[in-house]
C-alpha cells in the first residue's frame, strides 16, 4: 500500500486507529505525499497488531519512507512531510552571524560516520528476509575500516526498492 495512505489510516480508523477526525488532517498534504511516494514506486506491505501504540507504528512507516508528520502552527492540521530534495536553493533563507545566534553546532568526524549498510527487507516469494548491503568506498578509504550500520525494513518488498532505500540511509550515514 501507498505509505501515506496507511499513515492516514492509521490516524482516522474509528475501531483500529487513532480515531482523529478527518477534519484534523490536512488532505492535500497526504495526497502530494501519497503522489510522490506512488512516483518512486514507494509502496510497503506492513501490518499493524495493536501491540505498540499507533504513533510508534506511525514512526516506523515514517522511517521507512523518510518522513515526518506534524500539526502545522498556522492551520491546526496534521499534515505529512516527505524529507526529500525537492526544494530550490535560491529560495532558502540564508542564515548569517548578522540575522541568527548559532548556540550549538556539532558536526559528525570520520570516526562517527558508517561507511557499510546492510537492509533487511521481506522477499515476498518466500516471505523470508533478505538483505542488501551497499558500501561508501572513499568513506571506507578514509576510516581505513567497513565501520558497519544496519536497518530492518520489513515492509519493504522489493529488491529495487531496499537497494534504492539502502543507498538513501547511506547517504545520511556516511556524511
Amino acid at each position: 500500500a501507498n505509505p501515506a495512505h496507511i499513515i492516514y489510516e492509521a490516524y482516522i480508523d474509528q475501531d483500529f486507529g487513532a480515531n482523529k477526525p478527518a477534519s484534523q488532517i490536512s488532505t492535500a498534504s497526504f495526497q502530494a505525499a501519497a503522489q510522490t511516494l506512488y512516483d518512486e514506486g514507494f509502496g510497503l506491505s506492513m501490518m499493524w497488531t495493536q501491540e505498540t501504540e499507533v504513533e510508534a507504528f506511525v514512526k516506523e512507516v515514517l522511517d521507512h519512507i523518510q518522513g515526518v508528520t506534524f500539526t502545522n502552527p498556522k492551520t491546526g492540521l496534521d499534515e505529512i512531510k516527505l524529507l526529500r530534495d525537492d526544494y530550490v536553493q535560491a529560495n532558502c533563507r540564508i542564515l548569517t552571524p548578522d540575522n541568527s545566534d548559532i548556540s550549538d553546532l556539532q558536526r559528525k568526524v570520520w570516526g562517527e560516520t558508517a561507511n557499510e549498510v546492510s537492509l533487511s527487507w521481506t522477499n515476498p516469494e518466500n516471505e523470508k528476509s533478505e538483505s542488501v548491503v551497499v558500501a561508501d568506498i572513499a568513506n571506507v578509504a578514509n576510516q581505513g575500516a567497513i565501520v558497519a550500520s544496519s536497518r530492518n525494513y520489513y515492509g519493504i518488498r522489493n529488491k529495487e526498492l531496499a537497494e534504492k532505500v539502502a543507498w538513501r540511509e547511506l547517504r545520511q550515514s556516511s556524511y
